[in-house]
């Protein structure tokens, strides 16, 4: 009475899997638009999810500042702890070893933009920013930015 396993059909067993699609520049804004208050931040905390899932996509600079600028416009502090517990400071982290890829108009920018977000999140304990490595990079800039100056002088 032993059946033997049943086979997988063909057309299963050829499909490879997709890869993540990336988000278009309409559809980005779009999407970040569908998730935003009037004063451009998340509408609510339930938007954290697809805020997360939205920077996983996100590969351009600009795109990057767009919603570095709709997290520092959240006011509402239980939607930006579910950004964190959604792994919001290892994406930022990510983006933050990406600065010097950026244009070096953009970087400035970038880099001020992230500390104002890093600023207004409710991060409460050092652990957070340490495991994220978030403070490394943090570190790094401002030794950069003093070695510039004092190059400068």
């Amino acid at each position: 009475r032993d059946r033997p396993s049943p086979k997988p059909s063909d057309d299963k067993a050829d499909k490879k899997p997709s890869e993540p699609k990336k988000k278009d520049n309409g559809s980005l804004e779009l999407s970040l638009a569908k998730i935003s208050n009037e004063q451009g931040g998340l509408s609510s905390p339930d938007n954290a999810l697809q805020l997360s899932r939205l920077m996983v996509q996100t590969d351009t600079s600009e795109h990057r500042l767009l919603i570095l600028k709709t997290i520092q416009a959240t006011t509402d502090a239980t939607a930006l702890k579910r950004f964190l517990n959604y792994q919001g400071l290892n994406i930022l982290w990510s983006w933050m070893v990406d600065v010097n890829d950026y244009p070096a108009i953009l970087r400035a920018d970038f880099k001020l933009d992230m500390i104002k977000v890093l600023k207004c999140l409710p991060i409460s304990t050092k652990n957070a920013v340490e495991d994220s490595k978030t403070i490394k990079v943090l570190k790094k800039w401002v030794d950069n930015e003093q070695s510039s100056n004092s190059s400068q002088a």
